[in-house]
């Protein structure tokens, strides 16, 4: 091995004689190893370094990957040291876009080993060849240069992470990320990476390249390992990026080894957009600036690199652009069109599965539209009309509206607007319409305390002008009675929206009343109460006032459906609510102009409904299309976006996916309590899911906390009868459970299931959750007789009314077989086991945990009755 000393760049590289005996080493070594504890060894692939098995760990049957270190010359000294670092190093690395090392150790004949999760799927070079690199600004092209940046992204994740935790991987390449069978981009081969402590910095100081030469950085080319540290992995990535976006190398790297090193030191990348011309200026951006030759240029860590290939998905202004006020305002306000120009989306509200949880999606009016439209106002007003939103438009077009030197936003500018208010020489129905228009952006932007005053005053305005009774006036009422349903504010909410109803029906004709929406802000706050019979009511009247206006083919009548199905979904009415959503969404696509909003949030409570049906694969397809469509028209903080994410979270946490989970429920949570307050319905749902995605990894301490300061808040705002309220206080119930506390937990049950009795009668399959609870406690404390008749109330309603094949039902089952085995009454007990667990295979997929939950109970039914065969079969099923 030659020394950097005075050498030149390509010292690193074997003579031909050393590279012809590796060779002859590495060749000879084709005898499959003998690794404890693992069998079924199977070569599937060869490297340099090592040779990667497929196995099988033999005391859980799982599949697993294997890296052996060669033997001979190759196992000796520094290179054994340095596979036993990347050990340590990779096992320390925790995330869902990271390959988990599980084991590592060394065989009876002195080779070394280490144990890895094996990855169904392919290399990510493989799977980018399937398609040619996206280079027009096309529609298609566009939708694959996203998808290739949302692969990158996870990359970038994975590598940031290791980051954090001192690592530096060294040799990131296409190849050393594989696509998973969900999806999922999974960064591997840690066998170079190294620890950014002090007292590691000694691994490959014998001057070896560590690395793929094509994505090396330029100081891995020179051959001084003491320079490379985050920053060469940054380039590396910045390499990859090139790739994604091109199809090419950002210089030459085809040629002889010292041509390819002097380039990769010294040749300035190509500009991206002269290879393809449809990238935008920010994605050109961050990829040369990743390329800097000098380091201190580059993003200082992937974390930085990542923070901007999230705000470009998210169309947010990129970090290494913003020292321009121009653009961040440009970029923010292409992003939030809709909310600054127009002030138009949409009223839907989105149910969630596992929780149950409901979302609002506010109604907030066009301003302009609305200025045109004719509502029986004079030609006076029209006229004014026209000047208030010639107003906001300058405000909003302005090209420098702040000269303070911050960063420009909508929010900065709307503010700008707000204060000019009380200076303008507006007359009052100017004014209202401003007040409307401004306070419906920020509606939008999720900035609910800006707009509340402003709502207020557009309302004050109206009455001032027309009189409590006029159709502005109502409609004014209508828009305060969505914003205090976003704000949680249920009470005031359903009682403005009575108001609107009634003096809308007293005064106004048909037409006029159903372009109020009236009856859509009655049955969301109605819902959102949890009266959903009455909820439905007034949703069937918003439906019969879109028809009155000849409206079925629009995105109006879209909404009010969307609305009803949501209902039906929480009533159990879950097939009325697909043939809804079927309908719709097939509409939808037929329907010219560019996706709405409304049609994602449709994808996204579709979604809910196919979730809670069992369907998850469809469910997942479904929420991810309605996160990245609201991601792009209303930002990643966003409410709407928020609930779908949420939603997405549960499926994750049911499909067993709980770091997954867990990541995004803890993003969401913080920007759900930082732009929509602690008390908002949103925050509060991300904190029980947080909860329930924190049970399932272990961190039962951190659980309880967040679930009983989730249920105390629930308890506050929406009352202890909310359908919510009750779902919380069973799940932290079965938290108390899993932490030993049963006497707590019984306690939960016994109280939610007298509310749920009250409330939502005894065939409410959260009642029957309750029921299946409370005896099963019983018959573990005593009471089998009592506690075998509650589960069995729980298992016939629920097969009379779900059907017998419903997992609920099956679930139940499980439930009456332990308390049956606790009679004595085992040939019952056994029966009742085996059918819970057909039916909740046959419902859920053996990949499910309720599944194999249920298997690992049958398999200790099984050894506690002595039949070990049996055992053994149904515990190989729960692994």
């Amino acid at each position: 091995m030659t020394s950097h000393t005075g050498q030149s760049g390509s010292a690193w590289f074997h003579d031909e004689g050393s590279l012809l005996g590796l060779a002859r080493r590495v060749r000879a070594s084709t005898r499959t190893p003998e690794i404890p504890g693992y069998d079924e060894l199977t070569e599937i692939k060869r490297g340099g370094q090592g040779v990667v098995y497929q196995g099988t760990q033999r005391s859980t049957r799982q599949r697993v990957a294997v890296k052996v270190l060669l033997g001979g010359a190759l196992a000796g000294g520094a290179q054994l040291r340095r596979f036993e670092r990347e050990g340590e190093l990779a096992a320390s690395l925790r995330h869902p876009n990271v390959v988990r090392v599980f084991d590592s150790g060394v065989t009876g004949e002195g080779l070394a080993y280490m144990v890895m999760e094996y990855v169904e799927g392919r290399p990510l070079d493989e799977v980018l060849r399937e398609a040619p690199a996206p280079r027009t600004s096309s529609r298609e092209d566009q939708a694959e240069r996203r998808r290739r940046i949302e692969i990158f992204a996870q990359v970038c994740d994975a590598v940031a992470h290791a980051h954090q935790r001192g690592v530096i991987h060294r040799d990131l390449k296409p190849s050393n990320v594989r696509i998973d069978a969900d999806g999922r981009a999974r960064v591997l081969d840690f066998g170079l990476a190294k620890s950014d402590a002090p007292e590691t910095i000694e691994v490959s100081t014998s001057g070896q390249f560590l690395g793929s030469l094509p994505w090396a950085s330029p100081e891995q080319a020179a051959g001084d390992p003491s320079s490379v540290d985050t920053r060469s992995d940054v380039y590396s990535l910045g390499v990859m990026l090139h790739q994604l976006l091109t199809g090419e190398f950002p210089y030459g790297v085809a040629g002889n080894l010292t041509t390819t090193l002097e380039n990769i030191r010294g040749t300035q990348p190509r500009p991206i957009r002269s290879c393809s011309p449809g990238v935008d200026e920010d994605l050109q951006t961050i990829a040369l600036k990743c390329l800097s030759k000098e380091p201190d240029r580059r993003y200082q860590s992937a974390a930085d690199l990542t923070a901007d290939v999230h705000a470009w998905l998210a169309g947010e202004p990129i970090r290494a652009r913003r020292d321009s006020a121009w653009y961040t305002l440009r970029k923010t306000a292409q992003r939030h069109r809709a909310a600054a120009i127009t002030a138009g989306v949409a009223l839907v509200a989105s149910l969630g599965v596992a929780t149950w949880t409901s979302v609002l999606y506010s109604r907030a009016t066009s301003a302009e539209a609305k200025a045109t439209a004719s509502l029986g106002v004079a030609e006076r007003e029209l006229g004014e009309k026209s000047a208030a939103v010639e107003f906001l438009r300058t405000m909003l077009t302005s090209p420098n509206p702040s000269q303070d030197g911050r960063q420009v936003k909508v929010v900065d500018v709307l503010g700008a607007a707000r204060k000019r208010l009380d200076d303008a020489s507006l007359a009052p129905a100017s004014k209202a319409i401003l007040c409307a228009a401004i306070g419906d952006t920020y509606i939008a932007l999720g900035q609910y305390d800006l707009a509340d005053p402003l709502m207020n005053m557009a309302r004050d305005l109206r009455v001032q002008i027309h009189g409590e009774k006029h159709v502005e006036s109502v409609f004014a009422l209508v828009r305060l009675s969505y914003l205090r349903s976003r704000q949680g504010k249920l009470d005031e909410a359903t009682d403005l929206a009575r108001q609107a109803v009634a003096d809308g029906e007293s005064a106004l004709t048909p037409k006029e009343r159903a372009r109020t929406r009236a009856q859509e802000a009655l049955a969301l706050a109605l819902h959102f109460n949890g009266k959903l019979k009455d909820a439905e009511t007034a949703f069937r009247a918003a439906i019969d006032d879109q028809r009155a206006l000849g409206n079925e083919d629009t995105s109006d009548f879209a909404e009010a459906v969307s609305n009803l199905a949501v209902n039906l979904r929480q009533q159990e009415r879950t097939d009325e609510a697909l043939s809804l959503y079927e309908s719709e969404i097939a509409r939808a696509a037929g329907r010219a102009g560019k996706p709405t909003s409304t049609q994602f949030i449709l994808k996204g409570n579709y979604a809910s409904a196919l979730h809670g049906k069992g369907d998850y694969e469809r469910a997942a397809r479904y929420y991810r299309e309605a996160i990245a469509g609201l991601t792009d028209l209303l930002g990643e903080d966003h409410d709407d976006t928020l609930s779908a994410v949420s939603n997405l979270s549960t499926l994750l946490i049911q499909t067993g996916k709980f770091g997954d989970a867990e990541i995004l429920l803890r993003r969401g949570a913080a920007a759900a309590a930082r732009t929509l307050g602690p008390d908002n319905p949103t925050t509060l749902t991300f904190w029980h899911n947080l909860s329930k995605a924190l049970h399932e990894v272990g961190k039962l301490d951190e659980a309880e906390t967040l679930m009983r300061k989730t249920l105390d808040q629930r308890i506050k705002i929406l009352t202890e009868e909310h359908a919510h309220t009750l779902i919380t206080m069973s799940n932290l119930a079965a938290l108390y459970r899993a932490m030993g506390r049963d006497e707590d937990a019984f306690k939960l049950d016994s109280r939610a299931l007298e509310v749920r009795r009250r409330v939502l009668g005894e065939s409410n399959s959260g009642t029957l959750i309750s029921y299946s609870n409370v005896g099963l406690y019983l018959a573990q404390h005593g009471e089998i007789e009592r506690g075998v008749e509650y589960i069995r109330k729980a298992v016939d309603t629920a097969a009379a009314t779900l059907g017998p094949d419903h997992f609920w039902t099956g679930g139940f089952r499980g439930n009456l077989a332990k308390a049956l085995d606790l009679s004595g009454k085992t040939d019952d007990a056994e029966r009742e086991f085996l059918e819970s667990h057909r039916v909740l295979n046959a419902s859920l997929g053996a990949a499910d945990k309720r599944v194999k939950a249920s298997a690992k109970s049958i398999a200790e039914f099984y050894s506690k009755h002595q039949r070990p065969q049996d055992a053994d079969k149904f515990g190989a099923l729960a692994e």
